[in-house]
């Protein structure tokens, strides 16, 4: 079992590795908890969230626990002793983070119920929006972490994408299906080529067939006109 509150507890999120949940019912605009961090000037703030954001698209770690505070300062959550830490974000979250005097509290948006887990906006610019994917898994969600105000914008950015993809993937597949055309029709053509080939040769030696050479005489043969030759010409010399 994690750390424990008087209304909250450390649990696995099914949002990412580690939450927040009710311990017991929590009424509508109910203090929670206290964010708690370091005090950090703004140039150091904006170092410390490139830093982080970098170490966790490697480590699929938690991204930015900073806070702004004021025109001066930023608070810093990522210590130690710091439970809220481990809220996660929800595009329909039941929490609000409430600047009191330069202090952070967790306050519940709605009644909230025991097991319930807790969950805010974490309010991040829609500039670098493909850096946080969301995993809430509510209705509403928009697939990634970003300010409440900006989801409109954010959803019209994304059913652009889809339909440009959805028209490259159609003509990717008409260029496919118009090469697999082609080739079938050459295949085909291949094909017929060959018995073409084969017919006309067929009638060029049909053409060319050469009458088959008388066959030469036998020497009887030849004897037996010459001695017709002989009896011939006796016969004529007799009736002179």
């Amino acid at each position: 079992m994690g750390k424990k509150g008087k209304l909250w507890e450390l649990r696995g999120s099914s949002i990412h590795q580690q939450g927040m949940f009710a311990r017991a019912d929590i009424r509508e605009g109910e203090k929670i908890i206290e964010y708690l961090g370091e005090l950090i000037p703004k140039a150091e703030s904006t170092q410390r969230c490139l830093d982080w954001e970098a170490e966790a698209r490697e480590k699929d770690a938690g991204l930015v626990y900073v806070f702004d505070l004021n025109e001066e300062y930023d608070l810093d959550g990522n210590i130690e002793n710091n439970p809220a830490k481990y809220i996660n974000h929800s595009c329909e979250e039941n929490c609000e983070a409430i600047n009191e005097d330069d202090r952070i509290f967790i306050h519940a948006k709605r009644d909230i119920a025991k097991d319930e887990e807790l969950s805010f906006d974490y309010g991040y610019d829609i500039e670098c929006f493909l850096d946080h994917p969301c995993r809430c898994g509510s209705k509403r969600c928009v697939g990634y972490i970003v300010a409440r105000d900006s989801r409109p914008k954010l959803k019209k950015l994304i059913n652009k994408k889809q339909r440009e993809t959805a028209k490259k993937a159609a003509a990717k597949k008409a260029a496919s299906a118009a090469k697999k055309k082609k080739s079938a029709a050459k295949k085909t053509k291949s094909a017929a080529k060959p018995k073409d080939a084969k017919t006309e040769k067929s009638v060029k030696k049909a053409k060319t067939v050469k009458k088959p050479k008388a066959e030469k005489k036998s020497k009887d043969d030849k004897k037996s006109r010459s001695d017709k030759k002989t009896k011939v010409g006796k016969k004529k010399k007799k009736k002179s």
